[in-house]
Formats: C-alpha cells, sequence, structure tokens
C-alpha cells in the first residue's frame, strides 16, 4: 500500500470511519457459482457518505500497463493525506468491453472493501477460487429471472424455438450459443470462444 508521508490524519479519521461502517448486505447472486455479494453501487452508497462525513474522499482509477488492466483504489483526506491500494490486475475473459466492464466493477468493489475493512462477499475459505464454474449436468434457474437454463447438448424446449435473438439465447448458459440438429430441433451449443 502507499501513502503520503504523514498518515495521522487520515489514520484518525479512518478510525472514526470504521466504527460506523458495516457490511454491506449481501443482495446480489452469482449463479454460476452459487453465492452472493454486494453490488458495487450498494457498496458506494453506503460508505460514501460515511467517509465524506470524516473528510475522506474515495478515488477509483482505471489504467492499462503492458496491455494489462487494473483498478486502483486511493482514499484522500481533507488534510491532504492519502492512502492507495497499488493496484489489483484484473484478468479478462475476452477482450471486450463489456468484460473489461464487468471486470473494472469487480475490482473497484474489493478494493473498495478492502481499503476499508468491510466483508461484500460470503466467506467460503477460499474455495470459489477452486471451483469450475458451474456444472450444468441439469437444466437450472437462473437467479436473476428465474428463467430455465439449460445445459449444453441439451434440447431447448418446443416453445423456444422460434424465438429470435436474445430471447432465445436467454435460456442458454452465458457465452453459449444455439444450433439447429439434424432432426430440426435446436440444441444448446458448446460455449463459443
Amino acid at each position: 500500500m502507499k501513502h503520503s508521508e504523514s498518515i495521522i490524519g487520515i489514520a484518525q479519521a479512518l478510525l472514526e470511519v470504521q466504527k460506523e461502517l458495516k457490511n454491506t448486505a449481501q443482495t446480489a447472486e452469482n449463479p454460476f457459482y452459487h453465492s452472493s455479494y454486494a453490488p458495487l453501487n450498494k457498496i458506494l452508497d453506503e460508505v460514501r457518505p460515511i467517509c465524506n462525513k470524516h473528510g475522506i474522499t474515495i478515488l477509483q482509477d482505471v489504467y492499462s500497463e503492458n496491455g494489462n488492466l487494473y483498478v486502483s483504489t486511493m482514499l484522500l483526506h481533507k488534510s491532504g493525506e492519502w492512502m492507495q491500494q497499488e493496484g489489483m490486475w484484473l484478468p479478462l475473459e475476452k477482450p471486450t468491453p463489456q468484460s473489461s466492464g464487468s471486470a473494472v466493477t469487480y475490482g473497484r468493489r474489493y478494493t473498495i472493501s478492502a481499503m476499508l475493512g468491510i466483508a461484500t462477499e460470503e466467506d467460503d475459505d477460499g474455495n470459489a477460487g477452486e471451483k469450475q464454474k458451474k456444472d450444468f449436468s441439469s437444466s437450472v434457474k437462473d437467479e436473476f429471472s428465474g428463467t430455465e437454463i439449460y445445459k449444453p447438448g441439451q434440447e431447448i424446449p418446443k416453445e423456444y424455438w422460434k424465438l429470435e435473438g436474445k430471447d432465445r439465447y436467454k435460456h442458454m448458459p452465458k457465452g453459449y450459443a444455439a444450433t439447429k440438429g439434424e432432426d430440426g430441433k435446436w440444441y444448446v451449443k458448446e460455449k463459443v470462444e
């Protein structure tokens, strides 16, 4: 962690902030890992007013270095003192704006939570880092929309065959596509890279 030469003022302010902060409620669900988390907007809605009350501004920066994407969080005190998390590397699944945006939101959520000492995720004792994405061995309900999701190779029910565009694809795991079989029926195709 980087910081200004003196941190006396910001350290005292952070003590007061932490006396008031509570862990942010985990109101969002990750259907691929069966976990819940606090979304970035909820975290910021809760921590920003308390930090500001004690003279602390939250600054978050996104930058690229040697083709890698990073997010950094700085706490800046009204005294001019500051503390900065040095940068969290954000690996991207795909080199797309959507993948970058998702990774940046994730990084911002983690770095601000770490800087302020709050928990915004379930504590799984590090197991999520070892899990593969959800096994689609059977159809499951998407926790966000209640939509039935079908596994690769599984037939898409007849009522969805004639749907066009996004409506057809909302019944498949994210990143997967539909393919028409030799029998004229639609099936979930393996993940498209």
